[in-house]
């Protein structure tokens, strides 16, 4: 039982630090795509 509970609480840690990788990620890449978008417009 408690190995199971302990289990538990580790995938869900797990999924919890991969949903905030992925949002960190994209919003990494937003970012770039944003300072690219202006800069682009600037040399234009």
């Amino acid at each position: 039982m408690l190995s199971g509970y302990t289990l538990l609480l580790e995938c869900r840690f797990l999924v919890c630090y991969g949903i905030l990788c992925v949002i960190g990620l994209a919003s990494l890449k937003l970012i770039s795509l944003l300072h690219q978008i202006n800069s682009f417009s600037l040399v234009i």
